[in-house]
């Protein structure tokens, strides 16, 4: 039986459609992983990694650079059981993650990738460039000031946007590199000791650009700031009595405030859920109590208070076949 022009046209174009819904699956799921792995003792690999995973709902797991423990082996199989098959880890083998553990990933049945590159700033950008085909906004730190991750972090998760490092007086080429092939048109410049020539960078690339904590105080991040705590004291009196006067205020004051005011967190920082999980919390609860008083699941209040211990606002201690949860850090409005 001949077929005809149409015929033949419709079951090409079938074909081709055919062939299109098949390929375009496996392409998108390139970039596509079930667990992200970072090191323990490297927060800022965390935060790199916390934005991309609140945007696709893939959970992290923090592990030492060398091994991996018993509790994270057991996590991973679990993840593993339920179908878990890719994981990505977000570091070099020499400087995060090692081979060995890699090694280990792969025998457990995982296909493992890895982003990373010579400096945390070049790993920032590559895992911006990696996992984002395109981003309106970028949050941009100081690769140095740690003490301004928190806040990158909560804005990033926010907006659903990459972390990307600076260096105080320079923009480096490869977060230029990211943020012209992410064409990202505002950037969010977070925490203090960057300078003005950065800024201005930006905004001859043509980018929107917004300070978040320019001005942290120092009864906040006492470890910032260069300008004496109390300046004001010693400037009626003479130089050697009124700088004897700053530097014992000072002391006292930076004392009073380690004590106080650094155990204190925004409430700006958290999302709604984890600030719903830290209203359930109060002082002090059982883990096993959390899933009924806030109405999540068990799965999401374990991710949510694993990031809320990763942020150091929250401790946990192993109690029969639950976990006590203490807060760390209170909550304040502003």
């Amino acid at each position: 039986m001949k077929t005809t022009l149409f015929q033949r046209s419709f079951l090409i174009l079938t074909a081709a459609l055919t062939a299109f819904a098949v390929v375009l699956p496996i392409c998108a799921a390139e970039k596509s992983y079930d667990v992200i792995l970072v090191r323990a003792d490297l927060p800022i690999d965390y935060v790199i990694a916390q934005a991309y995973s609140h945007k696709e709902g893939i959970p992290i797991i923090t592990t030492d650079p060398l091994f991996l423990t018993e509790t994270v082996r057991r996590e991973l199989l679990g993840y593993r059981a339920q179908g878990a098959a890719t994981v990505l880890i977000i570091g070099g083998a020499d400087t995060a993650i090692s081979a060995d553990v890699e090694g280990e990933l792969n025998e457990m049945g995982f296909q493992v990738d890895r982003l990373w590159d010579w400096d945390r700033i070049g790993t920032a950008a590559r895992v911006a460039i990696e996992l984002w085909d395109y981003s309106d906004a970028a949050v941009i730190a100081h690769a140095d000031v740690t003490e301004s991750y928190l806040i990158a972090s909560s804005i990033s998760i926010n907006l659903q946007a990459p972390v990307l490092l600076t260096k105080e007086d320079e923009l480096p080429a490869t977060t230029i590199q990211a943020l012209e092939l992410l064409q990202v048109e505002k950037a969010y410049l977070v925490g203090p000791r960057i300078s003005v020539d950065v800024e201005a960078v930006l905004i001859e690339k043509g980018l929107e650009v917004k300070r978040v904590g320019k001005d942290i105080e120092i009864k906040e991040i006492p470890v910032i700031r260069e300008e004496p705590v109390v300046p004001l004291i010693y400037r009626p009196v003479p130089l050697t009595v009124g700088a004897l006067i700053g530097l014992i205020a000072g002391y006292f004051l930076f004392k009073g405030v380690k004590k106080v005011r650094r155990r204190e967190i925004p409430i700006f920082v958290l999302d709604e859920d984890e600030q719903k999980v830290m209203e359930a919390i109060g002082e002090r609860i059982r883990q096993e109590e959390l899933p009924d008083i806030t109405g999540f699941s068990r799965p999401k209040i374990t991710r949510i208070i694993s990031e809320l211990e990763n942020k150091r606002i929250i401790s946990r201690t192993k109690h029969g076949k639950t976990y006590i949860i203490k807060t760390l850090k209170s909550i304040v409005e502003d």
